[in-house]
This record gives structure tokens, sequence and C-alpha cells, in this order.
């Protein structure tokens, strides 16, 4: 579990690095900063996929998502939340909500999660996507797509 712990934290070390030295992204590099900071989000493994900040319960590619953050501006922290739409995979989304201000981005991410949500894990989605799917069941849509990953 430590080996987990430190992939994350070294994961979300390199995210707020990398989007402090893009400056022209400042909003994508508060909404890391405070996705970080949370005490659910943090505890997953971040990355970025198309200017997204997605949150995955496994530390290894392919990864399982259920809900991600879209910085709208460069500059200004307008952000799109949204769920996920199938097995995990980020590239079909079904949006929540647009909000101003990292902060209540993450806040509302966050409390789309269930109570319980666990923090990311060893292995990837294919090792526990069945298990995923359950949890994921709580709280969203599972239709499948042709390309989950």
């Amino acid at each position: 579990m430590i080996a987990t712990v430190e992939a994350v934290q070294a994961q979300w070390d390199a995210l707020v690095d990398e989007t402090a030295s893009q400056g022209a992204l400042l909003s994508l590099h508060a909404l890391t900063v405070k996705a970080r900071a949370h005490t659910v989000l943090g505890q997953l493994y971040p990355f970025l996929s198309v200017g997204r900040l997605c949150f995955s319960r496994c530390i290894e590619f392919p990864f399982y998502v259920d809900v991600l953050i879209t910085p709208l501006d460069a500059l200004e922290e307008n952000y799109l939340v949204d769920k996920t739409v199938g097995q995990g995979g980020w590239a079909d989304t079904m949006p929540v909500k647009r909000v101003r201000g990292a902060a209540a981005a993450t806040l509302l991410a966050a409390s789309l999660l269930p109570v319980g949500y666990e923090p990311a894990r060893p292995g990837n989605a294919d090792q526990s996507r069945d298990e995923f799917n359950q949890v994921a069941r709580l709280f969203r849509e599972l239709t499948p797509c042709s390309q989950d990953h």
C-alpha cells in the first residue's frame, strides 16, 4: 500500500510542477493544487487527458475514471465537471455542471462519489473492473461504449 500512496503522491507532484510551468494554463494549475489537497480526490491517481484532469481508481493504464474536470478557460477559473459514461473510460462523459472556481469544481467532483470511495490501488482497470463497476453503478451510468479507454 505504501508504494501505491507514493506513486499517487509522485504523480500529483509531477502534475503540480507540470501545470505550474505552463503559465498559459493558470486555471489548470489552480485546479490541480485544489484537487490534490482534497481528502478524496487527492488519494486518486491523477492524469491529464486532452486538457482534462482525470482521477483514476488504479495507478496503471488502463485507468478507471468516474469523474473528471475540464478547465474551460486558460486564465479564468471556469470548469466543467463530468461523470464518465461506460466502464471507467474517460472518452465518453456526461456533463454535470459548469462552475466557477477551482475549489467549487473540486468539491462538486468529490460530492459525486459515494461515501467510502476508496483511494487508488495497485494494478489497472482490467484487474478490478467488475468491482469498480459495482461501485460506479451506485452513482452513474455504465452504458457500454466501444472505446472505454
